[in-house]
């Protein structure tokens, strides 16, 4: 027992020290002995808040350490115990010059904003080296004006909605923060408004439908901050920003970049954008004015880099236009036929509904969010067609669905979107069969490709005709984000002496680079989420600082970090399963009861012999507890996780969550 009181030991100074260990670490401490352990915590590597033990369950020797009471009767030397401490210790020690170092930093960045009155700088939040989460912070005079506030839009599961960046920098801040600037209503510019908008404090500006759309996500009853409704160019000033507002063409109405005023020139941040001059919904991309902002001297582009990888002239939406007509009238009339697209899609809906009178069909949307999307759209004068009795139910109340164009969400596969839950054949009202059609007017998100491919087969299966974007040369998508001729011709006309790639993953920001230099503009930087870049007039886009950044889940009703406890232990359960175990002392800190062991998504009820093994873990575990002189709660959750961990790796292969119990008699 002396390898289970030292490893125990050296836990909790680890814990008393804010050292943070895997579960793989603690497995490993408690049933491996002092020499693995000595070996885990040499093993680490550093992030900015935490040092973390790399480690698997395999023993020194490469093999697995599958007995616990043969492992746990090797005692410690007196050696292994120094080394043990002392490696712990310089642990600690390299935390604390760690947390010196950091303290450091953040003064020395403190100093530099504050007493720096000439220069802006850019710290990107979220939106760099992935895809969604748009978040840039812009300083100048020691004060803060952000631009987007978004979600990532890759299903995370874990019963997480959504992920959105920790904004724990600004918020310790957040008296200096004047204004939050939105540039469009896509949800991954901003989706975490509803959420974090209100506890930030400051006035939003953004356009009528953009707000409409915000709006309908914030809680019913909040109070929230000033909304300022922004027309045409005017010029907006809090203080010590000046910006206006620039439009661009885009997938959705109302998209705009903002032009940040500098005593150097402009500061060029794109948003999304695309060139189109035939937009479906909206005035067309407007070349003189972006010409008369490079005249007058544009100091930086910070740019849409989603579509720098691809080559070419970015595709309109009239294209769109054709190909989904051509789809639609090719359709059987005796067939269900729907079309799926994102709910923020407006160009793509108002396609549709100009379409379903063309072919006989009366338009049907599906999904909360489109019927909400397509309802602002329509007040907002986007959608003059659409009919004021256009949600699913009252639609097939008058009108057979065959004789419906149903527009539907999911398409990127959301398990609970209405596409998810026809193609399982769980919704009420449409139940797909062998001839019907579902085109797909959209591309899949990275990180969305499983959840996609298993809808489309789920489709497949009951003989559904799935149509993709491109198939036989048919386009059903455009993509809203510029191609690389669009870039070019956005730098020709801007002439930057910098640029800055955001939005994107790190090939997509690296091409964007590259091309800004293909161009003539030497000035441009790979940034990180957390960078702070000072724009200097000499040397270009200069990374002076860093500030911590991170993620945030919305769980349920609740916002937690992506790597907090909870969420992580959710997903162990979730991939390996769970045990819990009870030990019920009396007041003289003997056993009163034999410990009881359960477990759950681990043993199947017909699988009897490994049934009994794991119940005779409680015997096991009564010896154990039995033979501790001390038996603290800390010893009886470290002998009970020992022998539980052994048994399911040795048998089951698998690393469960382990809860233990201690209950204790009153005297």
């Amino acid at each position: 027992m002396a390898t289970f009181r030292l490893s125990l030991k050296a836990l909790r100074m680890c814990q008393h020290s804010h050292i943070i260990m895997t579960r793989e670490a603690r497995s490993a401490l408690y049933y491996s002995g002092c020499i693995r352990a000595a070996k885990l915590i040499t093993q680490v590597h550093y992030t900015s808040s935490k040092i973390i033990p790399q480690a698997s369950l395999s023993g020194s020797n490469g093999k697995q350490c599958n007995d616990t009471r043969k492992v746990n009767d090797q005692y410690p030397s007196e050696s292994q115990e120094d080394s043990l401490a002392s490696i712990i210790s310089e642990i600690v020690e390299v935390k604390r010059v760690q947390n010196s170092q950091e303290t450091e930093g953040a003064q020395r960045l403190d100093t530099l904003l504050s007493n720096n009155s000439k220069d802006h700088f850019l710290i990107p939040l979220g939106g760099v080296e992935e895809i969604g989460m748009n978040c840039n912070l812009y300083i100048h005079q020691n004060k803060f004006l952000m631009i987007d506030l978004g979600v990532n839009l890759t299903n995370i599961g874990s019963g997480s909605t959504a992920v959105l960046p920790d904004l724990d920098f600004v918020m310790r801040n957040k008296e200096k923060l004047t204004a939050l600037v939105i540039t469009h209503a896509h949800e991954d510019h901003i989706g975490a408004v509803a959420s974090l908008w209100p506890d930030l404090g400051c006035p939003l500006y953004c356009t009528k439908f953009t707000a409409e759309m915000i709006r309908a996500r914030l809680p019913a009853g909040k109070r929230i901050p000033t909304m300022h409704i922004i027309e045409g160019k005017s010029i907006i000033s809090p203080k010590p920003f000046k910006f206006h507002l620039q439009h661009m063409t885009h997938s959705i109405p109302e998209s705009y970049a903002v032009v940040l005023h500098t005593s150097e020139g402009y500061i060029f941040h794109t948003g999304d954008w695309k060139y189109d001059s035939d937009p479906v919904i909206g005035p067309a991309f407007d070349y003189t004015s972006l010409s008369k902002l490079g005249e007058e001297g544009v100091l930086a582009v910070v740019g849409d880099s989603t579509n720098a990888t691809v080559e070419g002239d970015s595709i309109p939406e009239t294209e769109v236009q054709r190909g989904l007509s051509e789809r639609l009238q090719g359709i059987d009339r005796s067939h269900l036929c729907v079309m799926t697209c994102f709910s923020s899609s407006i160009s793509r809906i108002k396609i549709a509904v100009d379409s379903a009178t063309r072919i006989r069909r009366r338009p049907a949307l599906m999904g909360h969010a489109m019927l909400t999307t397509a309802g602002i759209a329509h007040d907002c004068g986007y959608l003059p067609n659409l009919h004021p009795t256009h949600a699913l139910h009252d639609v097939v109340a008058k009108h057979a669905p065959n004789n419906c164009l149903m527009i539907a969400t999911g398409c990127q596969g959301e398990p609970t979107a209405a596409l998810a839950r026809m193609a399982s054949g769980d919704h009420p009202i449409v139940h797909l069969s062998k001839g019907d059609a579902v085109i797909f007017s959209s591309r899949t998100i990275p990180g969305n490709e499983f959840d996609v491919q298993n809808v489309t087969n789920q489709l497949k299966r009951r003989g559904v005709n799935v149509i993709m974007d491109g198939d036989n040369g048919i386009p059903t998508h455009a993509s809203g984000h510029a191609y690389r001729g669009d870039i070019r011709m956005l730098l020709s006309r801007l002439k930057p002496r910098m640029v800055i790639p955001v939005h994107g993953q790190h090939t997509h920001l690296d091409n964007h680079g590259q091309l800004a230099q293909e161009q003539g503009i030497q000035h441009t930087i790979i940034p990180r989420n957390g960078d702070v870049i000072c724009f200097d007039i000499k040397q270009g886009p200069v990374v002076v600082g860093k500030v911590s950044t991170g993620r945030l889940v919305l769980d349920g009703r609740l916002l937690r970090r992506i790597d907090s406890k909870i969420i992580q232990e959710r997903r162990t359960q979730h991939a390996e399963g769970s045990c819990f175990v009870t030990v019920v002392l009396d007041s003289d800190n003997q056993l009163f009861l034999a410990p009881m062991v359960t477990s759950h998504g681990l043993l199947d009820p017909s699988e009897i012999n490994l049934q009994q093994e794991f119940m005779s873990l409680a015997d096991f575990i009564a010896t154990e507890v039995i033979d501790l002189q001390n038996p603290t709660d800390e010893a009886i959750q470290g002998v009970a996780c020992a022998a539980i961990l052994a048994f399911c790796q040795r048998r089951l292969g698998k690393r469960p969550s382990c809860q233990v119990h201690v209950v204790r008699q009153i005297s």
